[in-house]
């Protein structure tokens, strides 16, 4: 997709690491504290009106804070996660069954039950991060360290041929079956196998798990910087399950199992329902019960919804934002963003 001057566009793909700040607190108790790109690995902070200029490359993102009716609205920037927006008292709204954030992709049309982690362009919007989850999180707008996630250490060795990774302890799959190393040699190992899948161009030679914690890569050369691509964009998948798949590339995988905060409660082609996942490994997240996904057939419909409060968060085209959104309520911030790029410096080992 590409951008459009003078408009205000979003995509809502993917979305990471669902929760509270990191303080244990929920979302809405707060000020918008930020937005995070899964595959841009973005991030977004503002204050009390000021924003922090995050960058991306060529699209835009809208993301809105309900509490004080305070609005940001970024141009030209692709975020591809969800916003846990800001509102008084908790994240989401009240429901008989907790707290549910609504939220929508724009005019994604009628949803495909589709959850396959090994093609997450063709799955469902809010996968990532939710119901399956990367080795790292990084944050491509601050210099800062990946934040472990299903891996608690990452350590390249051999001149960068080879990656020795230490996955976590005390993970489950929403079936209830232990994580372990092995999970995550199957998924880089079927990668590997199969062309097809590997859309981050991983060069892995060799992948085995040589205990239930440790998993080693080996690659033709060095393989710096593919440590982003592999640690931080490659969602983990279930030996158990996956095995049995015959070919990974086609299955839609309806009832998907991950090891995310949030597993898939029901699905309708119109809305999904994300729930809690009782069993997450990382104590006291997620903030809020559910996410409920809901689809609209064009971006007015969907801008109108956002408008209106009746969503939480969305992720669409607004044509002339400074027309439509600024000029109508003072409290609302347009954060204009050029591109930001991935500058890897490679050695040349050849000559």
């Amino acid at each position: 997709m590409s951008s459009v001057e003078g408009g205000l566009h979003s995509s809502g793909r993917h979305a990471d690491h669902l929760g509270n700040g990191g303080d244990g607190q929920p979302p809405r108790r707060r000020r918008l504290e930020h937005v995070t790109c899964h595959q841009q690995s973005t991030t977004i902070r503002t204050g009390a009106g000021d924003g922090r200029r995050a960058r991306s490359r060529g699209e835009v993102m809208a993301g809105r804070a309900i509490r004080r009716r305070r609005r940001l609205l970024v141009a030209g920037v692709l975020v591809t996660a969800l916003t846990v927006s800001a509102c008084s008292g908790s994240a989401g709204r009240p429901t008989s069954n907790g707290t549910i954030m609504t939220v929508t992709a724009g005019a994604s049309g009628a949803y495909v039950e589709n959850f396959n982690p090994f093609v997450p362009s063709q799955a469902q919007p809010g996968i990532a991060g939710t119901v399956f989850e990367t080795l790292s999180f990084f944050n491509m707008a601050e210099r800062t360290p990946p934040t472990p996630q299903l891996a608690t250490a990452t350590e390249f060795s051999d001149g960068g041929k080879k990656l020795t990774i230490t996955t976590r302890r005390g993970v489950t799959w929403h079936d209830g079956t232990p994580f372990s190393a092995a999970d995550v040699a199957f998924t880089f190992d079927t990668i590997r196998k199969r062309p097809e899948l590997n859309s981050n161009g991983l060069t892995i030679s060799s992948v085995t798990a040589t205990d239930d914690d440790t998993v080693v890569m080996t690659f033709p050369g060095p393989a710096y910087s593919e440590l982003w691509r592999i640690a931080g964009r490659t969602l983990i998948a279930p030996e158990h399950v996956w095995a049995k798949i015959p070919d990974p590339a086609k299955e839609l995988n309806p009832e998907p199992i991950g090891t995310g905060p949030f597993t898939l409660a029901s699905f309708t082609p119109q809305t999904f329902l994300l729930r809690k996942n009782p069993r997450y490994w990382e104590k006291g997240k997620p903030a809020i019960d559910g996410m409920r996904f809901i689809s609209f057939s064009d971006n007015t419909s969907a801008n109108q919804s956002l408008l209106a409060e009746q969503i939480d968060w969305g992720s669409t085209f607004v044509p002339d934002p400074q027309k439509n959104w600024v000029s109508k309520d003072p409290a609302t911030h347009l954060v204009p963003s050029t591109g930001i790029y991935q500058t890897s410096f490679v050695p040349n080992t050849t000559t």
